[in-house]
């Protein structure tokens, strides 16, 4: 005879499964005025490293908690590659304008960050290291977070 306990038991692990497969894995790298509570970029669910394609966008959502009311948060990105931070150009840094966010961010509210980002066919093919920054006004890490890539054809 099944259990309530039991079925709603195998709920939570179907639950937290199905979350797990769904999120990137990412290391958070200094993250001060904020949480990372999960990245999700399109087709890169089920990999440890994130094929980029070249040619294509590809959209970027990161659901994170603030710590700190901000009137400003702007996106700085980085591929590192050989230890070396790149700067990668972004078409609009303004994180406040087109990404989802309502500014100002507020204390203790959870947020969903959702961007795109170019995968331009004249980026070579090679791993690297994609590091985001969210930053406030004084260029303090909201959240930042890196995860492997690699770009493709």
């Amino acid at each position: 005879m099944v259990t309530e306990q039991c079925v709603l038991t195998v709920f939570i692990y179907l639950i937290v499964f199905l979350t797990q497969i769904t999120a990137v894995p990412y290391k958070d790298c200094g993250s001060a005025g904020g949480k990372v509570n999960a990245v999700v970029i399109k087709g890169c669910e089920s990999s440890d490293v994130c094929k980029l394609k070249r040619g294509t966008n590809v959209s970027i959502e990161v659901d994170f908690t603030s710590f700190e009311a901000s009137d400003k948060a702007t996106s700085v990105v980085h591929g590192i590659i050989g230890g070396i931070p790149v700067p990668f150009p972004l078409g609009n840094p303004d994180a406040c304008t087109g990404c989802n966010l309502d500014c100002p961010l507020v204390n203790g509210k959870n947020y969903q960050f959702m961007t795109t980002l170019a995968v331009l066919k004249s980026y070579p093919q090679i791993r690297l290291v994609v590091r985001w920054e969210l930053q406030d006004g004084n260029s303090k890490d909201i959240f930042c977070l890196e995860l492997p890539a690699q770009i493709v054809d």
